[in-house]
């Protein structure tokens, strides 16, 4: 019995792959959907450039990641 397995792939890809219901934990970091700078840059030439394409969120992997999930998440 394998335990304690961790995969680094697009979250889509990985979906395909593994069976309903059999995920106890999904750690994700997605830099979506965060379009504002800090207040505490009050100086416009440190914000950092916007991530393309970030109006809305990328919100399509979550439905098939909670299908994935052990007991509904």
């Amino acid at each position: 019995m394998e335990v304690n397995i961790i995969h680094n792939k697009n979250c889509m890809e990985m979906s395909t792959m593994i069976d309903d219901n059999v995920i106890d934990c999904i750690i994700t970091d997605p830099p979506y959907g965060i379009g504002y700078q800090s207040a505490w840059r009050i100086d416009k030439s440190l914000w950092k450039p916007k991530i393309a394409n970030d109006e809305s969120p990328y919100v399509e992997w979550i439905k098939p990641a909670f299908e994935k999930l052990r007991g509904g998440g």
